[in-house]
């Protein structure tokens, strides 16, 4: 079904194909022969105009000459009436008139024949161009030349539209790209965050900053192995797969046994092959042989190979077993320690909730819509805490906000006592900035 389908759509492509030859054929033709009509047409235009010119002037040297003649005629005749002038002469000036009168009639005539020949040859023309080709003149309302133009650029028009939805579709992928690795981010600075927040409002559950180091530390460890470990296989995988694709190839030396061939490019063997290969070695017309010879060495280096490999994946879980007791060693010791078997990790994230994110962001949008005034109060009140936390740092120590004046200042550890200090000074920054825009958006 499908390939009478194929069949019938290239011959299909191929009528269309020749009908298009044809039909561009025919254009040419047609076009040639309108350029040689405008040519025919601009001829005669100027011919008829150079007679239409000299029909105007013979007209006027006619009419010019006639009042001329007919002044001649008369003063003539009154010289008829002179004394002295016989009947013979004024009949030989007479018959000399009429001789000029009738050549210049002769030439008028022979000139007026031919304009009339000149018209009715145009008249032919134009009516063997108007309606000899009626049906081509119908279909042709803009001429030939134009017509390949606007076919030319529809064809650019087309390959730029085809690049526009190429490009279109490139940077939709990229958007979305984007989009996901915005929403990564987000929820990423709002985990981060909380973590913070938890953080610094120092519960009763403290953080052992070196076990969030080791842990960091473990998990790179982790990821270079991870890493090191997807590489090798990737390599392995494209090895076997050039395995795969040269299983068609046969050996020549064991041909029908289904072996495939050992080349340079394909070290991939099995258990069966070397088998082979080594009983073709107590034939010493084959071992003889310098395919066989190839094959051995080819042999040889797939099995070095396939020992370097070996020799690798055991390097790579010595490695995670060095990794895994050095991991298993520092939870035992944080387990002596704090009786804790879990990751510090999670106790940051205790209560966490990835939903909470898009609340929070909603209430930053609300707080940067606030009056001005609401940003100068904030500032102030910013001010006073930041003095607050000043005198809190000079003399090293931590206040609850909602305890009383009354209570005693909570010592802090050195280390977080150094994150406190810089997570307040980001949070100033913050601040003021939020401040700055409030009052330029107002």
């Amino acid at each position: 079904m499908m390939e009478s389908y194929v069949e019938g759509y290239a011959s299909e492509n191929a009528l269309l194909r020749r009908k298009l030859q044809s039909k561009t054929e025919a254009v040419l033709i047609l076009s040639k022969d309108l350029n040689k009509c405008r040519n025919e047409r601009d001829q005669f235009k100027l011919l008829s105009e150079e007679l239409q010119r000299g029909l105007s002037d013979l007209k006027k040297s006619v009419h010019n000459k006639g009042l001329y003649r007919t002044s001649l005629y008369t003063e003539d005749e009154e010289d008829t009436f002179r004394p002295g002038v016989t009947v013979a002469e004024r009949l030989r000036d007479a018959q000399k008139r009429n001789k000029a009168l009738r050549m210049e009639m002769e030439e008028l005539k022979q000139r007026l024949c031919e304009a009339y020949e000149d018209m009715e040859a145009l008249r032919s023309n134009y009516a063997r161009h108007r309606c000899g080709n009626a049906c081509r003149w119908e279909g042709q309302i803009f001429p030939n030349h134009p017509k390949e133009e606007l076919i030319q650029q529809l064809e650019t028009m087309d390959t730029k539209c085809s690049q526009l939805q190429v490009n279109l579709q490139a940077l939709l992928d990229e958007r979305e790209e984007l989009v996901e690795e915005r929403e990564t981010y987000k929820f990423k600075v709002h985990r981060l965050n909380y973590q913070l927040a938890v953080l610094l409002k120092a519960n009763q559950k403290t953080i052992d900053i070196d076990a969030l180091v080791s842990e960091n530390r473990y998990l790179h460890e982790r990821l270079l192995q991870t890493q090191e470990e997807l590489g090798s296989t990737q390599r392995s995988l494209q090895k076997y797969k050039a395995a795969v694709d040269q299983k068609s190839n046969r050996n020549p030396l064991l041909p029908g046994k289904g072996t495939s061939s050992l080349t340079s490019s394909n070290r991939f063997i099995s258990q069966s092959q070397v088998r082979e290969l080594l009983e073709a070695v107590s034939h010493p017309m084959k071992s003889s042989a310098p395919a066989f010879m190839e094959s051995m060495r080819n042999v040889c280096q797939a099995l070095f190979d396939s020992v370097e490999d070996k020799s690798l994946r055991l390097a790579h879980q010595k490695k995670a077993n060095r990794i895994l007791a050095k991991r298993i060693e520092d939870l035992e010791s944080l387990a002596r320690e704090r009786g804790t078997p879990v990751f510090p990790s999670m106790v940051l994230l205790d209560g966490y909730s990835p939903l909470d994110a898009a609340e929070v962001i909603e209430s930053v949008k609300m707080t940067e819509k606030e009056t001005p005034k609401a940003a100068d109060k904030k500032s102030h009140c910013d001010d006073k805490s930041d003095l607050k936390e000043q005198d809190l740092r000079k003399n090293g120590c931590w206040r609850n906000g909602s305890s009383s004046d009354a209570e005693e200042c909570q010592p802090l550890p050195p280390n977080v006592q150094v994150m406190v200090e810089q997570a307040l000074e980001e949070l100033r920054h913050v601040n003021s900035r939020q401040g700055k825009i409030s009052l330029c958006t107002k």
